[in-house]
């Protein structure tokens, strides 16, 4: 059913994106290397941005991930905090070049339209891991502690037999506040001891982004073959 439900899709994308008398879309993407034998593709839809959205998208446009064997994916998901889009060169900005993220764009997926549920960073990865908006959730603010219980896209992998890390790089995502559910380890160094004396590896509110790669790789080499999902910010 994957193949049908991917022609039909696209089928409905060719005829919306070249009707004119539709409206601007809600949602718009450049899908590349889809498991599509032509160019790139503009694919328009009307509908608001969800995760819920985004992963059946993923599964309509690849059907080529229902064909694979069983084994297990390793999923690795990286956040970089606080990056404006308009100060990448894969969207056009010449001041300075991103050829690593570039490289992300040209081989997958580059969405031109996406808008995050809250501009504040826990309660936007909050929002990102448990496919629920802040109200929702009730993480509206830093500082403010992820329910005991939710659902997250850790916590599912997980119970899939998945090895669950995270790798943090900012006080913001620190474990006292929650989001470590589901995951196995959770590298945070900023939890303060119970006298109130900060962790003496804690620098600060954040750690350098060589740091958290580093410690991101030795644990993927550690666990070299397993199925694995990591989370590296």
């Amino acid at each position: 059913k994957a193949p049908s439900a991917h022609r039909a899709l696209t089928a409905h994308s060719q005829s919306v994106a070249l009707s004119p008398a539709r409206k601007s879309p809600s949602f718009r993407t450049v899908v590349r290397n889809a498991g599509q034998r032509t160019g790139p593709r503009e694919l328009i839809l009307k509908a608001p941005i969800t995760p819920r959205l985004l992963v059946l998208l993923v599964g309509l446009l690849c059907p080529c991930f229902a064909q694979q064997s069983p084994r297990a994916v390793p999923v690795i998901m990286i956040s970089i905090d606080t990056l404006r889009a308009d100060h990448l060169s894969a969207y056009g900005y010449t001041k300075i070049h991103t050829p690593h993220l570039d490289s992300f764009a040209q081989g997958g997926t580059l969405f031109t339209h996406a808008e995050t549920q809250v501009p504040l960073t826990l309660p936007s990865h909050t929002t990102l891991f448990t496919s629920t908006y802040p109200f929702e959730n009730r993480v509206e603010e830093n500082g403010e502690r992820v329910p005991t219980g939710v659902v997250t896209v850790a916590s599912v992998l997980q119970s899939h037999g998945y090895r669950t890390a995270a790798f943090i790089g900012s006080e913001f995502l620190d474990r006292r506040y929650g989001l470590d559910q589901g995951f196995d380890d959770y590298d945070s160094p900023f939890t303060h001891e119970a006298s109130g004396v900060a962790n003496p590896l804690a620098m600060s509110l954040r750690r350098d982004g060589a740091l958290v790669v580093r410690g991101a790789r030795q644990w993927l080499e550690a666990h070299r073959g397993q199925p694995v999902f990591v989370f590296v910010h």
